[in-house]
């Protein structure tokens, strides 16, 4: 996935500073089976990894800071939201 503009965000939040990162992190369909499969049944955990490293990632560079990053996901990314 490359960056791009989504009307959705819309310019008012762009303009209060606001940005969305989309972390497709391991254990999706978004890359095929090995990737889907990367984070499955007692490799779960690595999908929790993923969403921490991209969190901390977008705190380092200085795009969020900690009180302010929010998280959201549907389907099994909601479950694993509601678990961090």
């Amino acid at each position: 996935m490359t960056p791009h503009y989504s009307a959705g965000v819309g310019i008012g939040w762009l303009e209060r500073g606001g940005c969305k990162v989309i972390a497709n992190v391991r254990g999706g369909g978004e890359y095929g089976p090995k990737w889907h499969q990367a984070a499955l049944k007692e490799k779960r955990f690595k999908a929790y990894e993923d969403v921490e490293a991209v969190a901390a990632d977008v705190i380092k560079r200085g795009i969020a800071k900690p009180e302010k990053l929010a998280v959201i996901g549907g389907s099994n990314g909601g479950v694993m939201v509601g678990n961090m």
